[in-house]
């Protein structure tokens, strides 16, 4: 049970970082390559 948590919080801080690094990369895009505002880019 124990293992679970700990692969669960491992998993947890994995996703997380990735789309920390993810998301602003694609609202840079969507705004600079779309020509979208920057609005519209941080709700898609």
């Amino acid at each position: 049970m124990r293992a679970q948590r700990i692969w669960l919080l491992i998993l947890n801080i994995t996703f997380n970082m990735v789309m920390g690094f993810i998301l602003p990369v694609n609202t840079i895009f969507i705004h600079k390559n779309l020509h979208e505002s920057l609005t519209t880019a941080g709700l898609a």
